[in-house]
């Protein structure tokens, strides 16, 4: 009797556990190999389409994965914001449905900011500025979507530039017409 009374409480304590949904947000705090990340996490649902070729991040066995087209994990959502061992930030920014979005800045130990870009959907949408010591920008580098667009608008520039030659046929006058060949005998 007694046996019967315990399985059926631990089958209601189980049966009754909340299961992890579709948006249910849990936080993390994650330690990577020289660092430590707090990361916010979305629950999917197994019928997520994903696109195959942006790379997703997501959380899973106490690690970050990142993928192509797929998710090994619980994707991230919301803030992100990865620290070195002593508490200064190493870099933040925010992820959408594990694709990054938004402003992502990257910082020194020693609290300076190094870099910063803007995604948008997982790619990159503004050149990646580089600072110096004082917070002045010093180079930018383009991103590959970038380069492209602007090769493209640099062609049709030179295609504008470039002379066309112009034809034109002698011998016709504009009152002129068509005349058939003689047949031959």
């Amino acid at each position: 009797m007694r046996q019967i009374l315990l399985s059926s409480i631990l089958f209601c304590v189980f049966a009754c556990t909340p299961k992890d949904k579709y948006g249910a947000i849990g936080n993390y705090q994650v330690i990577l190999e020289n660092s430590k990340a707090e990361i916010y996490v979305l629950m999917v649902p197994g019928k997520e389409k994903f696109i195959d070729s942006k790379k997703y991040t997501s959380y899973k066995n106490n690690k970050l994965n990142t993928t192509r087209g797929a998710s090994s994990g619980k994707l991230l959502h919301g803030k992100y914001q990865e620290s070195y061992f002593d508490g200064s930030v190493k870099n933040t920014g925010h992820f959408n449905h594990g694709l990054k979005t938004g402003n992502w800045s990257f910082y020194s130990q020693d609290g300076n900011l190094l870099s910063s870009l803007k995604y948008k959907k997982g790619d990159t949408i503004s050149p990646v500025l580089f600072y110096n010591n004082s917070g002045i920008v010093t180079d930018t580098i383009l991103s590959a979507k970038a380069l492209k667009k602007q090769a493209k608008k640099d062609d049709k520039k030179k295609e504008k530039k470039s002379p066309r030659k112009k034809f034109k046929f002698k011998g016709l006058k504009k009152d002129s017409s068509t005349v058939a060949p003689k047949d031959s005998i």
